[in-house]
Protein backbone atom coordinates (compact mmCIF):
# COMPACT_ATOMS: atom_id res chain seq x y z
CA UNK A 1 0.00 0.00 0.00
CA UNK A 2 1.55 3.39 -1.08
CA UNK A 3 2.19 6.07 1.19
CA UNK A 4 2.11 9.01 -0.92
CA UNK A 5 -0.97 10.23 -0.53
CA UNK A 6 -2.66 13.20 -2.28
CA UNK A 7 -0.32 16.44 -1.95
CA UNK A 8 2.67 14.21 -3.40
CA UNK A 9 6.27 13.98 -1.61
CA UNK A 10 9.35 15.39 -2.09
CA UNK A 11 12.69 14.91 0.02
CA UNK A 12 14.31 17.13 1.62
CA UNK A 13 11.73 18.52 3.41
CA UNK A 14 9.39 18.12 6.66
CA UNK A 15 5.57 16.71 5.65
CA UNK A 16 2.62 17.03 8.31
CA UNK A 17 -0.21 14.45 8.05
CA UNK A 18 -3.07 16.13 7.30
CA UNK A 19 -6.47 14.54 8.18
CA UNK A 20 -10.53 15.03 7.05
CA UNK A 21 -13.15 15.73 10.08
CA UNK A 22 -15.02 12.62 9.32
CA UNK A 23 -11.36 10.34 8.95
CA UNK A 24 -11.13 7.12 11.19
CA UNK A 25 -9.87 6.93 14.46
CA UNK A 26 -6.24 5.52 13.47
CA UNK A 27 -5.95 8.49 10.71
CA UNK A 28 -6.84 11.44 13.47
CA UNK A 29 -4.77 9.94 15.81
CA UNK A 30 -1.85 11.05 12.83
CA UNK A 31 -3.78 14.27 11.90
CA UNK A 32 -1.51 17.19 12.66
CA UNK A 33 1.92 15.03 13.06
CA UNK A 34 5.05 15.84 11.49
CA UNK A 35 7.67 14.18 9.74
CA UNK A 36 10.97 15.03 9.57
CA UNK A 37 11.78 13.11 6.13
CA UNK A 38 9.83 10.94 3.73
CA UNK A 39 10.88 7.89 5.21
CA UNK A 40 9.24 8.45 8.13
CA UNK A 41 5.65 9.03 6.58
CA UNK A 42 3.72 5.53 7.64
CA UNK A 43 1.77 3.83 4.86
CA UNK A 44 -1.72 4.19 4.38
CA UNK A 45 -3.84 3.23 7.06
CA UNK A 46 -6.80 1.76 4.92
CA UNK A 47 -7.80 1.57 1.03
CA UNK A 48 -9.40 4.74 -0.17
CA UNK A 49 -7.56 6.85 2.77
CA UNK A 50 -8.51 10.57 1.85
CA UNK A 51 -5.75 11.95 3.95
CA UNK A 52 -3.00 13.70 2.38
CA UNK A 53 0.32 14.53 3.00
CA UNK A 54 1.45 18.79 3.12
CA UNK A 55 5.31 19.47 2.08
CA UNK A 56 6.36 21.58 5.41
CA UNK A 57 9.27 24.16 3.45
CA UNK A 58 12.88 23.74 5.89
CA UNK A 59 12.06 26.43 8.22
CA UNK A 60 15.74 26.36 9.28
CA UNK A 61 17.29 27.55 6.03
CA UNK A 62 14.72 29.24 4.75
CA UNK A 63 13.04 32.61 6.66
CA UNK A 64 10.23 33.22 4.70
CA UNK A 65 9.22 29.74 4.61
CA UNK A 66 9.14 30.02 8.32
CA UNK A 67 7.27 33.02 7.85
CA UNK A 68 4.59 31.28 5.48
CA UNK A 69 4.02 28.53 7.52
CA UNK A 70 3.21 30.87 10.53
CA UNK A 71 0.78 32.62 8.29
CA UNK A 72 -0.82 29.18 7.28
CA UNK A 73 -0.99 28.02 11.32
CA UNK A 74 -2.86 31.34 11.58
CA UNK A 75 -4.98 30.78 8.62
CA UNK A 76 -5.88 26.98 9.37
CA UNK A 77 -6.72 28.20 13.67
CA UNK A 78 -9.11 31.02 12.12
CA UNK A 79 -10.75 28.71 9.91
CA UNK A 80 -11.26 26.01 12.58
CA UNK A 81 -12.43 28.61 15.29
CA UNK A 82 -14.87 29.64 12.85
CA UNK A 83 -16.12 26.27 12.37
CA UNK A 84 -16.18 25.05 15.71
CA UNK A 85 -18.07 28.24 16.46
CA UNK A 86 -20.99 27.72 14.29
CA UNK A 87 -21.03 24.06 15.80
CA UNK A 88 -21.57 25.84 19.30
CA UNK A 89 -24.21 28.57 17.79
CA UNK A 90 -26.24 25.59 16.21
CA UNK A 91 -25.68 23.67 19.62
CA UNK A 92 -27.23 26.63 21.56
CA UNK A 93 -29.76 27.07 19.26
CA UNK A 94 -30.99 23.53 19.46
CA UNK A 95 -30.85 23.58 22.98
CA UNK A 96 -33.30 26.82 23.14
CA UNK A 97 -35.75 24.86 20.64
CA UNK A 98 -35.90 21.86 23.34
CA UNK A 99 -35.90 24.42 26.48
CA UNK A 100 -39.06 25.83 24.91
CA UNK A 101 -40.55 22.21 23.49
CA UNK A 102 -40.04 21.24 27.10
CA UNK A 103 -41.57 24.55 28.35
CA UNK A 104 -44.94 23.92 25.52
CA UNK A 105 -45.51 20.17 27.02
CA UNK A 106 -45.57 21.38 30.64
CA UNK A 107 -48.65 24.13 29.54
CA UNK A 108 -50.05 21.17 27.91
CA UNK A 109 -50.35 19.29 30.63
CA UNK A 110 -51.78 21.76 33.02
CA UNK A 111 -54.36 23.01 30.43
CA UNK A 112 -55.27 19.32 29.97
CA UNK A 113 -55.75 18.97 33.62
CA UNK A 114 -57.99 22.22 33.88
CA UNK A 115 -60.35 21.34 31.37
CA UNK A 116 -61.09 18.02 33.02
CA UNK A 117 -63.52 17.78 36.10
CA UNK A 118 -62.64 14.79 37.60
CA UNK A 119 -59.23 13.33 37.35
CA UNK A 120 -58.34 9.88 38.32
CA UNK A 121 -55.54 10.08 41.70
CA UNK A 122 -53.49 7.47 39.54
CA UNK A 123 -53.42 10.05 36.65
CA UNK A 124 -52.41 12.85 38.38
CA UNK A 125 -49.90 10.98 39.99
CA UNK A 126 -48.62 10.43 36.42
CA UNK A 127 -48.99 13.64 35.33
CA UNK A 128 -46.77 14.86 38.38
CA UNK A 129 -44.19 12.58 37.73
CA UNK A 130 -44.20 13.13 33.75
CA UNK A 131 -43.69 17.34 34.72
CA UNK A 132 -40.88 16.39 37.12
CA UNK A 133 -38.82 14.62 34.73
CA UNK A 134 -39.68 17.09 32.09
CA UNK A 135 -38.23 19.90 34.50
CA UNK A 136 -35.14 17.85 35.20
CA UNK A 137 -34.13 17.80 30.95
CA UNK A 138 -34.83 21.57 31.45
CA UNK A 139 -32.42 22.00 34.11
CA UNK A 140 -29.96 19.40 32.17
CA UNK A 141 -30.35 21.31 28.86
CA UNK A 142 -29.85 24.57 30.90
CA UNK A 143 -26.42 23.19 31.85
CA UNK A 144 -25.36 21.96 28.47
CA UNK A 145 -25.92 25.87 27.38
CA UNK A 146 -23.79 26.72 30.14
CA UNK A 147 -21.01 24.35 29.38
CA UNK A 148 -21.23 25.47 25.73
CA UNK A 149 -21.33 29.24 26.48
CA UNK A 150 -17.97 28.29 28.21
CA UNK A 151 -16.23 26.93 25.05
CA UNK A 152 -17.34 29.65 23.25
CA UNK A 153 -15.06 31.93 25.45
CA UNK A 154 -12.06 29.58 25.39
CA UNK A 155 -12.43 29.44 22.38
CA UNK A 156 -11.48 33.16 21.65
CA UNK A 157 -8.26 32.37 23.34
CA UNK A 158 -7.21 29.00 21.88
CA UNK A 159 -4.18 28.28 19.42
CA UNK A 160 -3.86 25.86 17.55
CA UNK A 161 -2.34 22.83 18.96
CA UNK A 162 -5.41 23.28 21.04
CA UNK A 163 -7.94 23.37 18.84
CA UNK A 164 -8.32 19.37 18.62
CA UNK A 165 -9.46 19.17 22.15
CA UNK A 166 -12.17 21.93 22.07
CA UNK A 167 -13.40 19.99 18.87
CA UNK A 168 -13.22 16.94 20.81
CA UNK A 169 -15.50 18.75 23.63
CA UNK A 170 -17.99 19.89 21.31
CA UNK A 171 -18.40 16.65 19.68
CA UNK A 172 -19.11 15.17 23.09
CA UNK A 173 -21.54 18.77 24.38
CA UNK A 174 -23.05 18.16 20.78
CA UNK A 175 -23.61 14.18 21.79
CA UNK A 176 -25.22 15.13 25.20
CA UNK A 177 -27.46 17.89 23.30
CA UNK A 178 -28.62 15.59 21.07
CA UNK A 179 -29.98 12.94 23.82
CA UNK A 180 -31.96 15.30 25.78
CA UNK A 181 -33.44 16.86 22.61
CA UNK A 182 -34.26 13.58 22.03
CA UNK A 183 -36.07 12.73 25.22
CA UNK A 184 -37.80 16.12 25.48
CA UNK A 185 -39.09 15.23 22.21
CA UNK A 186 -40.36 11.73 22.67
CA UNK A 187 -41.89 12.96 25.85
CA UNK A 188 -43.64 15.34 24.06
CA UNK A 189 -44.85 12.74 21.28
CA UNK A 190 -45.46 10.35 24.09
CA UNK A 191 -47.49 12.95 25.81
CA UNK A 192 -49.67 14.05 23.11
CA UNK A 193 -50.16 10.58 21.71
CA UNK A 194 -52.02 9.86 25.18
CA UNK A 195 -53.96 12.39 25.36
CA UNK A 196 -54.96 11.86 22.32
CA UNK A 197 -55.57 8.58 21.89
CA UNK A 198 -52.79 8.08 19.17
CA UNK A 199 -52.26 4.41 19.51
CA UNK A 200 -50.81 3.20 16.14
CA UNK A 201 -48.72 6.76 15.58
CA UNK A 202 -46.95 5.95 19.33
CA UNK A 203 -46.31 2.48 18.94
CA UNK A 204 -44.97 2.74 15.39
CA UNK A 205 -42.54 6.02 16.76
CA UNK A 206 -41.45 3.72 19.60
CA UNK A 207 -40.41 1.01 17.49
CA UNK A 208 -38.61 3.69 15.11
CA UNK A 209 -36.96 5.20 19.22
CA UNK A 210 -35.55 2.49 20.66
CA UNK A 211 -35.03 0.88 17.68
CA UNK A 212 -37.38 -2.21 18.26
CA UNK A 213 -36.01 -3.12 21.70
CA UNK A 214 -39.37 -1.92 23.00
CA UNK A 215 -43.11 -2.20 21.71
CA UNK A 216 -42.04 -5.71 20.76
CA UNK A 217 -45.80 -6.66 22.28
CA UNK A 218 -47.14 -4.61 19.50
CA UNK A 219 -45.60 -6.18 17.04
CA UNK A 220 -46.26 -9.64 18.78
CA UNK A 221 -49.48 -8.92 18.94
CA UNK A 222 -50.36 -7.61 15.34
CA UNK A 223 -47.97 -9.05 13.06
CA UNK A 224 -44.40 -9.95 12.52
CA UNK A 225 -41.40 -8.90 12.43
CA UNK A 226 -38.28 -9.04 9.76
CA UNK A 227 -35.02 -8.20 9.92
CA UNK A 228 -34.49 -7.67 6.65
CA UNK A 229 -36.63 -7.49 3.80
CA UNK A 230 -34.94 -10.93 1.50
CA UNK A 231 -36.95 -12.67 4.31
CA UNK A 232 -40.41 -11.61 2.99
CA UNK A 233 -41.69 -14.70 0.55
CA UNK A 234 -43.99 -13.25 -2.04
CA UNK A 235 -41.48 -12.06 -4.53
CA UNK A 236 -43.33 -9.06 -6.07
CA UNK A 237 -43.77 -7.82 -2.67
CA UNK A 238 -40.47 -8.15 -1.77
CA UNK A 239 -39.27 -6.26 -5.32
CA UNK A 240 -41.61 -3.17 -4.17
CA UNK A 241 -40.24 -2.92 -0.43
CA UNK A 242 -37.12 -2.99 -1.58
CA UNK A 243 -37.85 -0.19 -4.83
CA UNK A 244 -39.49 1.85 -1.95
CA UNK A 245 -36.35 1.69 0.76
CA UNK A 246 -33.92 2.51 -1.77
CA UNK A 247 -35.85 5.11 -2.92
CA UNK A 248 -36.94 6.88 0.78
CA UNK A 249 -33.81 6.34 2.80
CA UNK A 250 -31.61 4.93 -0.13
CA UNK A 251 -30.70 2.00 1.78
CA UNK A 252 -30.08 -1.80 0.10
CA UNK A 253 -32.34 -3.73 3.33
CA UNK A 254 -34.13 -2.90 6.02
CA UNK A 255 -35.77 -3.77 9.15
CA UNK A 256 -39.51 -4.00 8.84
CA UNK A 257 -43.18 -5.15 10.00
CA UNK A 258 -45.27 -7.12 8.38
CA UNK A 259 -49.13 -6.47 9.82
CA UNK A 260 -51.32 -9.04 9.76
CA UNK A 261 -55.26 -8.48 8.66
CA UNK A 262 -56.32 -8.74 11.99
CA UNK A 263 -54.10 -6.38 13.41
CA UNK A 264 -55.49 -2.35 14.77
CA UNK A 265 -53.51 -0.72 12.38
CA UNK A 266 -55.93 -2.85 9.62
CA UNK A 267 -58.84 -2.26 11.42
CA UNK A 268 -57.92 1.84 11.19
CA UNK A 269 -57.32 1.69 7.17
CA UNK A 270 -59.92 -0.41 7.03
CA UNK A 271 -62.66 2.51 8.11
CA UNK A 272 -60.74 5.21 6.90
CA UNK A 273 -62.11 7.72 4.58
CA UNK A 274 -59.45 7.37 2.19
CA UNK A 275 -59.50 3.80 1.40
CA UNK A 276 -63.78 3.96 1.68
CA UNK A 277 -63.10 6.68 -0.72
CA UNK A 278 -61.28 4.18 -2.84
CA UNK A 279 -63.35 1.23 -3.01
CA UNK A 280 -66.12 3.49 -3.48
CA UNK A 281 -65.20 5.02 -6.76
CA UNK A 282 -64.03 1.84 -8.03
CA UNK A 283 -67.19 -0.23 -6.63
CA UNK A 284 -68.52 -1.36 -10.21
CA UNK A 285 -64.99 -2.78 -11.11
CA UNK A 286 -64.87 -4.88 -7.71
CA UNK A 287 -66.48 -8.11 -8.94
CA UNK A 288 -65.17 -11.46 -7.82
CA UNK A 289 -61.76 -12.44 -9.62
CA UNK A 290 -60.87 -8.49 -10.27
CA UNK A 291 -57.93 -6.38 -9.81
CA UNK A 292 -57.18 -2.92 -9.52
CA UNK A 293 -53.69 -0.96 -10.47
CA UNK A 294 -51.42 -0.15 -8.12
CA UNK A 295 -52.05 3.46 -6.49
CA UNK A 296 -51.92 5.11 -3.28
CA UNK A 297 -53.96 6.68 -0.16
CA UNK A 298 -53.74 9.87 1.37
CA UNK A 299 -54.68 10.25 5.50
CA UNK A 300 -56.28 13.04 6.32
CA UNK A 301 -56.41 14.63 9.60
CA UNK A 302 -59.57 13.33 9.96
CA UNK A 303 -58.19 9.53 10.67
CA UNK A 304 -55.53 11.75 12.81
CA UNK A 305 -53.91 8.42 14.11
CA UNK A 306 -53.51 7.44 10.45
CA UNK A 307 -52.21 10.82 9.54
CA UNK A 308 -49.51 10.47 12.11
CA UNK A 309 -48.74 6.98 11.80
CA UNK A 310 -48.54 6.81 7.72
CA UNK A 311 -49.59 10.09 6.45
CA UNK A 312 -49.48 8.64 2.88
CA UNK A 313 -48.75 4.83 2.02
CA UNK A 314 -48.78 2.46 -1.26
CA UNK A 315 -51.72 0.34 -1.54
CA UNK A 316 -50.82 -2.64 -4.33
CA UNK A 317 -51.85 -6.54 -5.18
CA UNK A 318 -55.71 -5.05 -5.03
CA UNK A 319 -58.25 -7.15 -6.06
CA UNK A 320 -61.45 -9.37 -4.94
CA UNK A 321 -61.56 -12.94 -4.41
CA UNK A 322 -63.97 -15.49 -5.22
CA UNK A 323 -65.75 -14.61 -2.08
CA UNK A 324 -65.98 -11.34 -2.92
CA UNK A 325 -63.61 -10.40 -0.15
CA UNK A 326 -61.83 -7.29 -0.92
CA UNK A 327 -58.02 -7.82 -0.10
CA UNK A 328 -55.08 -5.59 -0.67
CA UNK A 329 -51.80 -4.42 0.62
CA UNK A 330 -50.87 -1.44 2.58
CA UNK A 331 -46.60 -0.42 2.01
CA UNK A 332 -45.19 2.33 3.77
CA UNK A 333 -41.47 3.62 5.26
CA UNK A 334 -41.23 4.91 8.92
CA UNK A 335 -39.14 8.07 7.41
CA UNK A 336 -39.43 11.48 7.80
CA UNK A 337 -38.97 13.93 5.06
CA UNK A 338 -35.99 15.86 5.83
CA UNK A 339 -37.42 18.92 4.05
CA UNK A 340 -40.77 19.18 5.91
CA UNK A 341 -41.14 23.45 7.42
CA UNK A 342 -43.02 20.98 10.63
CA UNK A 343 -40.71 21.28 13.65
CA UNK A 344 -41.88 17.83 15.05
CA UNK A 345 -40.85 16.44 11.82
CA UNK A 346 -37.95 18.37 11.30
CA UNK A 347 -36.40 17.69 15.22
CA UNK A 348 -37.23 13.75 14.35
CA UNK A 349 -35.10 14.18 11.04
CA UNK A 350 -32.53 15.53 12.73
CA UNK A 351 -32.22 12.26 14.63
CA UNK A 352 -33.12 10.30 11.87
CA UNK A 353 -29.85 11.72 10.15
CA UNK A 354 -27.79 10.96 13.28
CA UNK A 355 -29.21 7.74 13.36
CA UNK A 356 -30.13 7.98 16.55
CA UNK A 357 -33.65 6.30 15.70
CA UNK A 358 -34.49 3.54 13.14
CA UNK A 359 -36.11 4.21 9.56
CA UNK A 360 -37.92 0.46 8.53
CA UNK A 361 -40.56 -0.59 6.60
CA UNK A 362 -44.21 -1.55 7.35
CA UNK A 363 -46.39 -3.74 5.53
CA UNK A 364 -50.40 -3.78 6.46
CA UNK A 365 -52.24 -6.83 5.56
CA UNK A 366 -55.92 -5.92 3.88
CA UNK A 367 -59.10 -7.68 4.06
CA UNK A 368 -62.67 -6.24 4.33
CA UNK A 369 -65.89 -9.13 3.88
CA UNK A 370 -68.19 -8.22 1.09
CA UNK A 371 -71.21 -8.02 3.50
CA UNK A 372 -68.85 -4.79 4.70
CA UNK A 373 -67.23 -3.12 1.85
CA UNK A 374 -70.27 -2.85 -0.17
CA UNK A 375 -71.94 -0.52 2.29
CA UNK A 376 -68.92 1.97 1.12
Amino acid sequence: MSKVLKGGVRYNEKYRWNAEDDACDECKELDGKVFESAEEIPQKPHPNCKCHIEVIENQTNDPIGRYRAEIFEKQKAEQEIKKITGDINSIKEEIDAAISSANEQNSEIDEFIQTQNDIPHVVLQKFTTEKQDIKKNIETAKDLKNKASSIEKEIKIVELKEISGLKLEVKVLSDKVDNVTKEIFDRGLQLTGSLLQLRESLSLWNLSFSKFTEARDYIEKNGEFYESIDNIEEENLRNFVKNKVKKQFQEKDSRGVVFNENSSLAEKINTSFALKKLIKNKKSELLPGASLPDTSLSFSVWNFDLYNAIHRADIVDIHVDLNGDFTAKVIDTYDFNPHSWNPAVMAAGHFQKERKIENYFVVVKIKIPRETWIKY
